[in-house]
C-alpha cells in the first residue's frame, strides 16, 4: 500500500486491488504553461498511472479538477467521485465525457472496497477535503480547504488519522493580486496572513491529532525570468511551516515530501526520489532553486503573440459585447484595451454610450482623458479569449498569469481586493458572452 505524492495537491493512492489519484492538474496549456509550472520538478506522463479505478476532485479550481489532463486521463478511469453540492464541477468532467460518477454526500463514508473507504467533508460550497481509509490506515488530503472547529471536531470523533496532508501556505490567494501591490506592500499582507494561517492549521492539528503531518498542496511557480520575483514575498515554504510549527508544537512529526516521493503505508517509510532538497532550508533558497532549474531547462520566453493579425475579429467580438446587457459600473463609460505583442501594439477605445468601438495603431498611443479603466493584456491571451468560450479555467489562467492588469483613471484610492475585483468584472463584461463566440 503506496501514496505517490505526484505534484500540488495531486496525491496516488495504490494498493494490489485499486488505485485512486486525486486532484489533477499536471499538462499546462501553451497558454499556462509559459508562465507558470509545478516545482519542485517533476517530469509527468499519462503512462505512469496506468489504470485509475478513480479519481477525485475536491473543487471546482482549475489547479483540482484541470481540464486538459482530465482529458489526458480519461480513458484511464473507470469512476470519478466527486462531492455532492456542486454542479459545475460534474458538468466538467460531463463535458470532457466521464460517464461513471459518485457523489460524496457530507461527512458520509462510501466504502468502494473491501480495503477502501472515502469520506468527503466541507463548510462551504467551494472547497472539501477527503479521508481516505486503506485498511486500517486513515489519510487526511486537505488541499485548500479549511474547516470550522465543529466539523473538525465531527472528524476526529470518528477518526484517527494517521497521515494528514496539509496546505502548508496561504500565497496561492494572493498570486493573482500581485500586480496590484508594491512587493513592500505584498510582503507586508502575506507574512501577516501567514501567521493567522499558521494558526488555524495550528489548531486543526490539535484537534485532529494526526500521527503525522506532510505539508503539500502549492507547487504551481513561475517561471518566466521577468516574474521569478513573484515566486516570494514571504511565503512560507513545507521547511519554514515545518520549523515554526515545530515550535508550536515540539513532539509534532512532520515529514517533508517532493513530488515523486512514495510512502510505503506498510513499512512507515518515505521512499525518495531525488537526490536534492528543491525546497531548500529557507525561503531564499528555494528562491534560488527554482531560479537555477529555469536556466536550465531554456523555458521559452512568453510568446505575447501579434498584436494586429486579428484587428479586425478582435473589433467585432468587442462589439457584439456592447449591444449585449452592460453592467451599471460600465455604463457610459470608455474601456481602453491596450494589447501588447512581441513588436507592436494596438489600442482598442470602446466607447460605451455611443456602443462603438475603435482602434488606434501603436505610434499614436493616445487614451481621451475620460476613460473608465484601461486593460493590458498579451495578443495571445486576447486570441484565447475571443477564439474559445469563457468559462472559469480560463478566466484562472488569466489570472494568475499576471500578465493581464487594469489600470484605474478614476477611485484610485481603491484597495488590492477592490481592483482585483474590478478586472475580474472588466474581464467578464467584454468575454463571457458565449453566444457570440466566434
Amino acid at each position: 500500500m503506496n501514496i505517490e505524492y505526484i505534484t500540488h495537491a495531486s496525491l496516488l493512492f495504490q494498493a494490489e486491488d485499486f488505485s485512486l489519484l486525486t486532484d489533477p492538474c499536471y499538462f499546462l496549456e501553451p497558454l499556462f504553461a509559459t508562465s507558470l509550472f509545478h516545482f519542485p520538478p517533476r517530469k509527468i506522463t499519462t503512462d505512469m498511472f496506468g489504470k485509475l479505478n478513480y479519481v477525485y476532485s475536491s473543487h471546482i479550481h482549475v489547479d483540482h479538477s484541470h481540464p486538459a489532463t482530465l482529458k489526458q486521463l480519461k480513458k484511464q478511469v473507470e469512476t470519478v467521485l466527486l462531492p455532492a453540492e456542486r454542479p459545475d464541477l460534474v458538468k466538467r468532467y460531463r463535458d470532457i465525457g466521464y460517464e461513471k460518477i459518485i457523489l460524496l454526500q457530507n461527512g458520509e463514508t462510501v466504502k468502494l472496497n473491501s480495503a477502501l473507504e472515502v469520506t468527503s467533508y466541507w463548510d462551504d460550497p467551494v472547497d472539501t477535503i477527503l479521508l481516505v481509509k486503506i485498511q486500517d490506515k486513515v489519510i487526511l488530503h486537505q488541499n485548500d480547504c479549511l474547516l470550522t472547529p465543529r466539523t473538525l471536531a465531527k472528524i476526529a470523533d470518528k477518526f484517527n488519522i494517521d497521515y494528514a496532508f496539509l496546505l502548508y501556505t496561504t500565497f496561492a490567494n494572493h498570486q493573482p493580486n500581485l500586480l496590484y501591490g508594491s512587493p513592500e506592500e505584498m510582503s507586508h499582507i502575506v507574512a501577516a496572513d501567514e501567521v493567522k494561517f499558521l494558526q488555524s492549521q495550528i489548531e486543526l492539528i490539535k484537534i485532529l491529532n494526526p500521527k503525522k503531518i506532510i505539508p503539500y498542496s502549492m507547487t504551481l511557480s513561475y517561471c518566466q525570468p521577468d516574474q521569478l520575483h513573484l515566486n516570494g514575498y514571504q511565503r512560507m515554504t513545507p521547511t519554514s511551516f515545518k520549523s515554526q510549527l515545530l515550535a508550536h508544537l515540539p513532539t509534532t512529526e512532520c515529514w517533508i515530501l517532493q513530488p515523486g516521493d512514495i510512502i510505503d503505508l506498510e513499512l512507515d517509510y518515505v521512499k525518495t526520489a531525488h537526490g536534492k532538497n528543491f525546497w531548500g532550508e529557507d525561503l531564499q533558497e528555494y528562491l534560488d532553486n527554482i531560479s537555477v532549474y529555469v536556466k536550465q531547462e531554456n523555458i521559452a520566453n512568453f510568446n505575447f503573440g501579434n498584436a494586429e493579425k486579428n484587428r479586425g475579429i478582435t473589433t467585432n467580438y468587442l462589439q457584439k459585447s456592447l449591444n449585449l446587457k452592460i453592467p451599471s459600473i460600465f455604463t457610459n463609460k470608455i474601456i481602453a484595451i491596450d494589447v501588447i505583442g512581441n513588436n507592436h501594439q494596438v489600442l482598442y477605445i470602446i466607447d460605451v454610450k455611443e456602443k462603438r468601438v475603435f482602434t488606434k495603431n501603436s505610434q499614436l498611443l493616445e487614451l481621451p482623458n475620460n476613460y473608465f479603466v484601461k486593460l493590458s493584456i498579451p495578443a495571445s491571451t486576447l486570441d484565447q479569449l475571443v477564439s474559445q468560450s469563457f468559462d472559469d479555467s480560463i478566466l484562472d489562467f488569466i489570472l494568475y498569469s499576471n500578465r493581464v492588469f487594469l489600470e484605474i483613471n478614476y477611485h484610485k484610492g481603491l484597495s488590492i481586493k477592490a481592483q482585483f475585483g474590478l478586472l475580474i468584472k472588466t474581464l467578464t463584461f467584454l468575454f463571457a458572452h458565449q453566444e457570440h463566440h466566434i
